[in-house]
């Protein structure tokens, strides 16, 4: 069963959005988002962060501006606190062929990216 922590819906069509897998242990990036509209060009890119690993470095982004976490397979994410509520999403796909990097601004606090209740007491506590 997965569970939205956060969603960025684009104006047009698209979504930026992390959601925790519970069964998996996981924290679950995704995003498919409109590059060029007028081409049909768009970005779609997604990766998995071990929940435990992930749910440690937001919790240092309130003490810090920078975060980075290791994707289960492949790539990274960096959280970046680029003022008190905008967070700078830079992102590398799970996939060995695209090997692209993406970087999005969002509104949010840290705070917004933790699972709430017993999620971040258990990613915190194993």
């Amino acid at each position: 069963m997965s569970t939205l922590l956060y969603r960025l819906n684009h104006s047009v069509n698209g979504e930026l959005r992390f959601d925790l897998d519970r069964p998996g242990g996981f924290i679950k990036f995704s995003c498919c988002w409109p590059y060029d509209l007028s081409t049909n060009e768009w970005i779609n890119i997604s990766n998995c962060f071990s929940l435990k690993k992930f749910v440690k470095q937001v919790s240092r982004l309130s003490s810090r501006t920078r975060a980075s976490v290791q994707g289960l397979k492949m790539g990274k994410i960096t959280l970046e606190r680029v003022g008190c509520d905008r967070i700078q999403v830079s992102v590398s796909s799970d996939s060995k062929v695209q090997c692209e990097e993406w970087r999005f601004p969002i509104s949010a606090r840290p705070c917004d990216l933790m699972p709430k209740g017993k999620d971040c007491r258990k990613a915190v506590t194993t």
